[in-house]
């Protein structure tokens, strides 16, 4: 399992670094927020499931999978907005310590709900071994 949490980490920061440098070029160049957001998600959310099946969790990727991985991520996009407005609006922690908070919780929601989704099939979808998805 360690393996799994480091590999969730470098796919999962690494999408949510690029989706975050995505949504701030689009807000910049004048696309409202919720846009940019919906936008950069179109793109970040199946390389993430891709990244995850193969290298996180190294299952085969499938239908089934990746509709749950959709719904798993549009429920926690209110989970962290509700998260955020919680710790850092009504309990007053600063902006910073807030998002970071936000965000570690959401790393263990996301890795949690990943290694679901990308198990809930293994039995049939396993990669083997001698896969060169697997190496």
């Amino acid at each position: 399992m360690r393996p799994q949490i480091g590999r969730y980490l470098v796919v999962g920061g690494g999408c949510a670094l690029t989706q975050n440098v995505a949504i701030v070029g689009l807000v910049r160049i004048g696309m409202p927020y919720l846009v940019a957001n919906i936008l950069s998600a179109t793109a970040i959310v199946p390389a993430g499931y891709l990244l995850h099946s193969l290298f996180t969790f190294r299952v085969r990727p499938n239908f089934d999978g990746f509709a749950r991985f959709v719904v798993a991520v549009l429920f926690g996009l209110p989970v962290s907005t509700i998260s955020l407005w919680l710790v850092h609006g009504v309990c007053k922690v600063p902006i910073g310590i807030a998002l970071a908070m936000v965000t570690g919780m959401m790393a263990v929601y996301g890795f949690t709900l990943t290694s679901w989704i990308s198990h809930a099939r293994t039995r049939r979808c396993a990669v083997r071994p001698s896969d060169p998805a697997s190496a």
